[in-house]
């Protein structure tokens, strides 16, 4: 499942119950701190709230069940222990990469591309292991992180990342 960083933050820096509630316009300056302070991408505001939205019941100006912890109290997230390994196949060519969210980095290529795109594989792994593989595929390398992989290739990097998610 891809990593959600607008309930990620909700998680670390708020208290979650019945009967709390939080002005939307607090709640996001201490996102916007928070991302500043944990060196993560700040994500835009409408995407943010309609991910608390989704979640969370609100009023006009306020998510309700949620309160804002002091900023001593706030806990960090540590962006490469969510980071994923991806292998997207375009029916001839894979592309091995690194994102925090798969689907939203294949929505995002498949923007820009005239074949259909896939997700054939997906699991934990840093850029140490992007690198490891885009190495021991370096003969198969066409351009930038796309390479032309054999059905066995990509099957081997299935594996091998389906073993890392435990």
């Amino acid at each position: 499942m891809p990593h959600d960083l607008a309930i990620t933050f909700i998680e670390c820096c708020c208290y979650i119950a019945p009967g709390l509630r939080c002005r939307k316009a607090d709640l996001w300056r201490a996102y916007k701190d928070w991302t500043q302070l944990s060196q993560i991408m700040l994500l835009s505001r409408k995407l943010v709230q309609s991910r608390w939205a989704s979640f969370f019941e609100q009023d006009q100006r306020h998510i309700l069940g949620v309160e804002l912890k002091t900023e001593e109290d706030w806990d960090f997230w540590d962006p490469e222990s969510a980071q994923q390994i991806y292998l997207i196949y375009d029916g001839e060519l894979t592309k091995i990469g690194l994102s925090q969210d798969p689907q939203t980095r294949l929505r995002s290529l498949q923007t820009g591309s005239g074949r259909v795109l896939s997700i054939l594989a997906s699991g934990p792994g840093g850029p140490d292991l992007e690198q490891k593989l885009h190495q021991r595929y370096a003969s198969k390398h066409t351009v930038g992180e796309w390479f032309r992989l054999s059905p066995e290739d990509r099957e081997k990097v299935k594996r091998e990342l389906e073993r890392k998610k435990g």
